[in-house]
């Protein structure tokens, strides 16, 4: 799964405009780590300065954009790989 998401990024990252993570964030697994990069709580979103966040999860993306937008972020900010 995690080789799926991996390689729609790159996808995606080609289909728009380049991409630069600076974060994952997920409730479920945060702690662990994601290709090197620590996956973090979503508490942490007030505090990071972004353009757009990439909602990569295939499952649950209503549920995942509804919590996102909670935490104040602005509905033009949320993307899909859809």
């Amino acid at each position: 799964m995690a080789q799926e998401i991996y390689l729609k990024l790159h996808i995606f990252q080609h289909k728009a405009h380049p991409l630069i993570l600076i974060g994952i964030v997920d409730s479920y697994r945060k702690g662990r780590k994601f290709f090197n990069i620590k996956i973090s709580d979503p508490e942490i979103l007030n505090m990071l300065s972004f353009d757009k966040i990439l909602i990569t999860s295939v499952d649950s993306v209503e549920v995942i954009h509804k919590g996102i937008l909670n935490r104040g972020v602005p509905e033009d900010k949320i993307i899909t790989l859809d």
